[in-house]
């Protein structure tokens, strides 16, 4: 009788559980800025990949943004939810896709799977990802493949502060992190700084997130921020507490170096200026006036039945 009941209350907390991610997912759609504007069409798709994967839980090339095509499985929480709302961080790809050109370097670091380097591969960008997990530098390196994108190279490393080694974690799909020495369970990874990446001159746009660890990757950055960094995007939803960093820290550094933080509406092509009490990603930008031009000037794209 005391298995039976144990049995019916795992079965209870796993339905429970469900109920409350569905209602998570459910939300994300309804409120996202593209899909909330395309309720059916999103809902319908989230519907779709839901029964594909129920009756064949495999990979599967899904065409995506831009000319892209994704590989995806059931899981990968950021690429799956841009299957649903066209572009996952709207705001942010959406200024990838605005801005990035084949003029610049795109840094994506904390790639996960390769959402934000196959949009800029796809503008022309020379991309560089670094991405430390396994499971997520195989699915970078697949749908590298399949766009055929020889402007994409993949570094399977972490990025820091310092050239070296550092234990990861393993199995969290967009959130691993770099553990602190207190964690015991995880992998060792080899670990690099941005400054320590051979560049040319021409300009850099970075991409920043990776759980919490981003001032050290800034630390490790600060050449290419004095002299080629135009744009630094960086998630910015005070993870950073976990390492002893906060997001003032960051609005701070960068701010000594010329910065200021934005956030970005694709429809409008503005930029709007925030603040260290913003919770999100911010776009860090040196230039304003001259990125807002070419912001207005970029050719659309075409996502949830829209030109954007």
């Amino acid at each position: 009788m005391r298995n039976i009941n144990n049995t019916i209350k795992r079965n209870l907390k796993l339905f429970i559980a469900s109920i409350y991610n569905l209602q998570k997912i459910l939300f994300f759609i309804c409120q996202h800025p593209l899909s909330k504007r395309h309720k059916a069409q999103g809902l319908f798709k989230f519907l779709s990949w839901q029964i594909s994967q129920f009756l064949s839980p495999k990979l599967k090339k899904i065409a995506w943004v831009n000319g892209i095509k994704i590989v995806v499985r059931k899981g990968m929480t950021g690429i799956t939810g841009s299957i649903y709302v066209g572009l996952h961080e709207f705001e942010d790809m959406g200024f990838v896709l605005h801005y990035v050109d084949k003029n610049v370097y795109f840094l994506d670091v904390g790639a996960n799977v390769g959402c934000y380097s196959l949009l800029a591969a796809s503008k022309g960008a020379e991309v560089f990802s670094f991405e430390p997990d396994k499971t997520s530098i195989s699915a970078l390196n697949l749908n590298k493949f399949v766009n055929g994108f020889d402007n994409i190279t993949v570094i399977n490393k972490a990025v820091g502060n310092e050239i070296g080694t550092v234990k990861f974690s393993e199995k969290l799909d967009t959130v691993n992190h770099v553990l602190q020495d207190i964690d015991t369970n995880g992998t060792i990874v080899s670990i690099v700084s941005v400054d320590s990446i051979d560049l040319d001159d021409r300009p850099i746009v970075m991409k920043i997130d990776v759980e919490g660890y981003e001032e050290h990757v800034l630390d490790g950055a600060m050449n290419y921020l004095k002299n080629s960094v135009s744009v630094v995007i960086v998630e910015t939803n005070n993870s950073n507490l976990n390492y002893g960093s906060t997001n003032n820290d960051i609005f701070k550094k960068l701010r000594k170096l010329g910065f200021e933080g934005f956030t970005y509406n694709p429809f409008t092509r503005a930029l709007c200026k925030v603040g260290p009490d913003r919770v999100g990603n911010t776009i860090f930008i040196k230039d304003p006036t001259a990125v807002t031009k070419q912001l207005i000037d970029a050719d659309k794209f075409f996502s949830m039945s829209e030109l954007i």
